[in-house]
């Protein structure tokens, strides 16, 4: 879980607490399901305070893509300790996991991606085969630049599929 992404970068405990409860309910899991959260350093004692104990929390550095890498070295950490592995939830849109899912599903694990705040990165949405939702999505967040409702990706690949085939009936190009 990159769970800094889910918040669309809003580290709040009142943020992280909510996406961690609407991951809860949104996720089905069974007991021996095993949960990584990977987050900035900056940000690890806030996250500690929020998730569960049992859950794995992994410190990133505090650059860019520092908590990604943190959670794909954890994951491949992980990974190697196991037999198999049937299902993989990777909850973020960001690009930097796409080669992991499209990996895994070369594999033939089940790759489900969990979308928070934001838009997903076109890579790993079409490495993932299934999404699930949060519905911190639907409600929007607060934002001191404002807040505009996000669209699905499908949706917009969907809109532009759509023109370009109108403009090609058209003749326009």
């Amino acid at each position: 879980m990159d769970i800094e992404n889910l918040v669309g970068g809003i580290m709040t405990r009142d943020a992280v607490a909510r996406a961690w409860r609407e991951y809860v309910a949104a996720v089905p899991t069974v007991a021996n399901d095993d949960v990584i959260v990977a987050v900035a350093s900056r940000h690890h004692d806030l996250v500690r305070s929020v998730v569960p104990a049992d859950v794995h929390l992994v410190r990133g550095e505090n650059i860019a893509d520092g908590a990604d890498a943190a959670l794909v070295g954890a994951f491949a950490e992980w990974e190697t300790g196991r037999h198999a592995v049937d299902r993989v939830v990777i909850a973020s849109c960001d690009h930097y996991f796409a080669p992991l899912a499209s990996r895994l599903r070369a594999q033939s694990v089940d790759v489900v991606q969990v979308i928070g705040i934001g838009t997903s990165s076109t890579a790993l949405y079409r490495a993932c085969p299934s999404q699930i939702y949060l519905r911190t999505r639907l409600r929007g967040v607060s934002r001191s630049r404002g807040s505009a409702p996000m669209c699905r990706v499908a949706d917009r690949v969907g809109t532009l599929t759509a023109l370009i085939e109108q403009n090609s009936l058209s003749g326009r190009q």
